[in-house]
């Protein structure tokens, strides 16, 4: 729902458009019309200065990707029909209607206060809109609009061959969908209403103020069995989104504990020059994701906790490409290559011991699950020699992540205890190039990022261009993943030709997740957008 009811709105802001001056950030209160919105509302998404927004998403790859969606569906034919029929161009007709402030509100019909409901739900919706009542009535004008009995000293039509309904008063607007209407005669009747019912009443209004600032502002109430809120908000400026979020959940949607580590995520930083992807996160919130990945594909963990014994309070993934990435979605993936790394706590000696005992356990389990033709002889940890890298040579002829990883050339697996004057550091990785690269990297000195430390849940970044690739040469394996399954097979690919997309329209982007309780979460997301390679029409 949620993923359906953002992108009903953002592509309208995507329509065709032309360049304006940067927005200035706005401290206004996004949910101050809370009081005007019936209190079973599920979703409530506030944009002001939507005008000013589209234009400058037009300068970024962004824009294009949500104009094609819009080109693309019903909403489309809708507005194509109504401007045609005003004789006003698209792009000009959204600022009239929606370019000073749009709140868009959808419901499923049938729940009651939330209440989880046995049948497929259908959504209700609505939108209130701050409009120019001069420039705004030459339009109506001309709209084939059947005028109904005014309520509430409020102007009614309809459209009927869009299935829209209007309401006009003042310098407000509201829409509704003639095939289910509640939500839209409520909205008329509630007015300035400010009671119980309303959805300022609900708790997460209460704590908006603490996410002040910006132009977009979403509150979510969720069904259950996830139960709770959501409320977020969030900015564009000069190519750069920022999105602030906070939730409460009756049951979390993160099966992870929750950290008592207070920690610094600067080191991010040593890895920004190459890396597709890094995720930094406190090692007493259980098992990493590869690790979990790993366990399910083998039968075995990978790492025994006698070695967990000694690593420090953060674990690092980095994914790589194998050759030096560049910036162009035109280049094809290389192929990962993946690291995970610990700082050591104590004893790098007794950890060396651990993990080369931990690791060769690990690859012989691996090479039974594969009839022993993974390796051509077994390594004994004991024969190893401290201080230096190991290496395992891998049967490229054998598909050891199920073509997960998208592994390519020579794979095997390396390990090592780096050590040095600041910090040892525990490394495995994918082959020994990226073994070096992710040390010589550790061992760089680093400044503060965020500024201060915190007991992060999650920090890291991801390189959109990069992930693009990946998740493009990841896609094309969707006949290996659904075989017998046409249907599936085309939902996959849909599902990553949208993410593929969408990663290649973010150039860069950081985030960091706090989450104070099991069910409480919080995060931060900076993106940077990629610039619009290409000079599009803007009306």
């Amino acid at each position: 729902m949620f993923r359906k009811s953002l992108l009903l709105l953002i592509v309208t802001i995507a329509c065709p458009n032309a360049l304006a001056d940067p927005p200035e950030s706005g401290t206004q209160d996004l949910f101050y019309q809370t009081q005007q919105v019936p209190g079973d509302v599920d979703l409530y998404l506030h944009v002001v200065d939507a005008e000013k927004l589209r234009r400058e998403l037009a300068d970024y790859r962004l824009g294009q990707w949500f104009r094609s969606y819009l080109d693309q569906g019903d909403l489309a034919k809708v507005w194509g029909e109504i401007a045609q029929q005003v004789d006003v161009p698209g792009g000009q007709l959204f600022d009239l209607c929606f370019g000073k402030s749009v709140i868009l509100l959808q419901r499923e019909i049938g729940s009651i206060a939330g209440q989880k409901i046995e049948y497929e739900p259908q959504i209700e919706w609505a939108l209130l809109t701050e409009v120019d009542p001069d420039a705004i009535s030459p339009v109506f004008r001309k709209l084939n609009l059947k005028h109904h009995t005014p309520r509430q000293g409020k102007m009614i039509a309809e459209l009927p061959e869009q299935s829209l309904l209007l309401s006009f008063n003042e310098n407000q607007l509201i829409i509704g969908s003639t095939r289910s209407s509640d939500l839209f005669d409520q909205l008329i009747q509630l007015g300035n209403a400010n009671d119980s019912e309303t959805l300022s009443a609900k708790e997460p209004l209460r704590k908006s103020n603490t996410l002040s600032g910006g132009r977009i502002g979403l509150m979510m109430q969720h069904d259950p069995p996830l139960g709770g809120w959501s409320l977020a908000v969030g900015d564009l400026v000069a190519g750069q989104v920022e999105l602030r979020y906070r939730g409460q959940f009756e049951h979390s949607p993160i099966q992870r504990g929750v950290t008592k580590i207070t920690w610094d995520a600067s080191q991010l930083q040593r890895f920004e020059d190459q890396a597709a992807l890094v995720l930094i996160e406190p090692t007493d919130i259980g098992e990493s994701a590869v690790s979990h990945y790993l366990q399910a594909l083998i039968g075995q963990p990978m790492f025994s906790p006698a070695f967990r014994k000694h690593i420090g309070e953060t674990r690092i993934l980095v994914i790589d490409e194998q050759d030096p990435p560049t910036d162009s979605l035109e280049e094809e993936w290389q192929g990962p290559a993946v690291s995970l790394s610990w700082p050591i706590a104590y004893d790098p000696d007794l950890a060396e011991s651990h993990l080369d005992e931990s690791l060769c356990v690990w690859i012989d389990a691996v090479n039974e699950k594969y009839n022993g033709q993974l390796i051509e002889s077994m390594p004994r940890h004991r024969d190893m020699i401290s201080g230096r890298a190991r290496r395992i040579a891998l049967n490229s002829d054998v598909d050891l992540f199920e073509g997960a990883l998208l592994s390519s050339g020579d794979l095997s697996l390396n390990w090592v205890i780096s050590r040095s004057q600041q910090q040892d550091f525990a490394v495995v990785a994918s082959d020994p190039d990226h073994l070096q690269h992710t040390i010589e990297r550790l061992r760089q000195p680093v400044s503060g990022v965020f500024g201060e430390e915190d007991t992060w849940a999650s920090c890291g970044f991801a390189h959109g261009m990069r992930l693009s690739r990946y998740l493009n040469a990841y896609g094309e394996l969707a006949e290996k993943f659904v075989l017998d399954d046409k249907e599936a097979r085309e939902q996959f690919q849909q599902t990553v030709t949208f993410a593929v997309e969408l990663a290649a329209c973010i150039r860069y982007g950081q985030w960091r997740l706090l989450r104070p309780t099991e069910k409480e979460v919080s995060f931060t997301i900076e993106l940077e957008l990629t610039a619009q390679p290409t000079v599009v029409d803007r009306e």
